[in-house]
């Protein structure tokens, strides 16, 4: 499967997880769904499906549930915590009809509430936001606040340079969630 079509990142134990850009990119990616994986989406509409590929531990599952929750619209509303419903993959099928990236589902496994907070950090030599247990090196948290994407991205900007770690602004963006931002040094 090419990832690069979706968003990725690897769980703190390894697992590959795919996850959505957009509607269109949540249509395609919930077209490779496997019987036997897991799929996330938050309660709330707007938000990335995610699929982590391989068995998932509790532990796989709450790093993607993070993820998924800072990716999707509750971080845009400054929301601190949003609730996030898993899946197994064959409970999740779309009707005819309705509108591109949206699905139904039979069953829910769980829902968990998590913290809406990410890392900038490395992961396999390559900054990510994530979960900071997903990170070899953590450089910054962010928090949904009022600082503006792009402020955002330049004060990130600034930090990874003190780190000796180059990164365009524009990378920098596709990396962190849509919305504002609260950023702090750890």
């Amino acid at each position: 499967m090419q990832k690069s079509k979706f968003r990725s990142f690897y769980t703190s134990s390894g697992n590959l997880v795919l996850f959505g850009k957009s509607s269109e990119s949540n249509e395609k990616l919930m077209k490779t769904k496997k019987n036997g994986q897991i799929v996330l989406h938050t309660e709330s509409p707007g938000s990335p499906f995610c699929i982590i590929q391989e068995k998932a531990s509790s532990e796989d599952i709450k790093e993607t549930a993070q993820i998924c929750a800072c990716f999707s619209q509750q971080w845009k509303s400054k929301r601190r915590q949003s609730k996030v419903s898993v899946f197994k993959a064959e409970n999740v099928f779309k009707l005819p009809g309705v509108k591109e990236g949206t699905f139904h589902v039979k069953d829910h496994e769980k829902i968990l509430t998590v913290n809406l907070e990410l890392f900038i950090g490395l992961q396999n030599n390559e900054v990510k936001a994530l979960p900071r247990n997903c990170l070899e090196k953590v450089f910054l948290k962010l928090s949904p606040g009022n600082l503006e994407k792009e402020k955002a991205a330049e004060k990130i900007k600034k930090i990874l340079e003190e780190n000796n770690i180059n990164l365009s602004r524009e990378k920098i963006m596709q990396i962190i969630p849509a919305g504002g931002f609260e950023i702090k040094n750890v």
